[in-house]
């Protein structure tokens, strides 16, 4: 029988995803020494051939790992490489490594067109022992080539779409996309919903710090709706709803974003900003610091899990 495994940094998720798949959920257990090494390991009667007959032998069976590698990175990183070896050593076959949130997934090339970061994660994760990744909405699609492991990139303009249809109605929103690369992104909700559509072109002056410098389009519903794959500092989708609001007074203003990274102080700056709504989903576990009170988390784990049940 396949199972899940998770850690404390994805445990909702992952119990979402065991209960609707009616698998059995194993959390790996975490030893954190002084000098920030871990050590991830599984209890032997897990494992114990002895104690479990060959249908339920997990030792012979497929792990579903469910982790996001997001902040902070590194430690996430490391950990789902723990996990997959420690998984190797008991004797588990095959894994999938479900990753919601892909971190490293927006260093796919450098500035000079060479390989990124992404190309060397592609490579660990393999090494590591990992059989194939199921991912969420990968900031730059081109990412799945370095790697010779099936994987899957869930694309959600279609529960998107929905969502916001059971908001806002048909053509009752505008969708606006907060740069050029989310465009066609935007351009493909929008077209679900027959709902119109405003571009934004950005400068990036510094690391983590953008600028509006234009616009394409105008809003001309009640509703505006600014849709991203990613929102990190908050600072670029904050500037795009006070350009907005500045051209549209009369407009209420919210944000989709699939995955919620908000770092530094994202979740202040958003809670004092324009919007009306910040909806995210669940890709991410947030702690108690990133919650605010115009977010709302928007639950995927059955788009996940209707992936999954196409292998299993």
């Amino acid at each position: 029988m396949p199972f899940v495994v998770t850690s404390e940094k994805q445990a909702d998720l992952a119990h979402d995803i065991s209960q609707k798949l009616k698998l059995p959920l194993l959390q790996a257990k975490t030893i954190r020494f002084a000098d920030s090494e871990m050590r991830v390991h599984f209890d032997d009667a897990h494992f114990d051939d002895t104690h479990l007959d060959d249908e339920q032998n997990m030792a012979k069976d497929h792990a579903i790992i469910v982790h996001s590698t997001s902040f902070p990175v590194h430690d996430n990183v490391m950990w789902l490489l723990l996990c997959c070896h420690a998984l190797k050593q008991k004797g588990v076959k095959f894994i999938t490594a479900v990753i919601p949130y892909f971190g490293y997934g927006r260093q796919d090339k450098n500035a000079d067109g060479s390989l990124g970061a992404a190309h060397l994660v592609a490579q660990v994760l393999e090494a590591a022992g990992v059989s194939q990744i199921i991912t969420v909405e990968l900031h730059e699609p081109e990412i799945i080539n370095y790697f010779s492991i099936p994987v899957r990139n869930i694309n959600l303009s279609g529960f998107i779409a929905n969502f916001l249809k059971d908001k806002c109605g048909d053509g009752a929103c505008t969708l606006i996309s907060p740069d050029h690369g989310a465009a066609d992104w935007a351009s493909a909700i929008a077209a679900q919903i027959d709902a119109p559509t405003m571009i934004f072109q950005k400068e990036r002056y510094a690391v983590n710090q953008t600028r509006i410098v234009a616009s394409k389009g105008t809003c001309e519903t009640k509703h505006a709706v600014i849709v991203d794959d990613i929102v990190d500092t908050g600072s670029t989708i904050i500037n795009v709803a006070q350009e907005l609001q500045q051209m549209h007074s009369a407009c209420a203003i919210s944000a989709f974003a699939v995955h919620p990274v908000l770092s530094a102080n994202a979740a202040d700056c958003l809670q004092g900003s324009v919007f009306h709504k910040v909806w995210v989903t669940n890709t991410i576990q947030l702690n108690a610091e990133q919650h605010f009170q115009k977010l709302e988390i928007v639950d995927v784990s059955m788009e996940i899990v209707n992936v999954l049940k196409g292998i299993l």
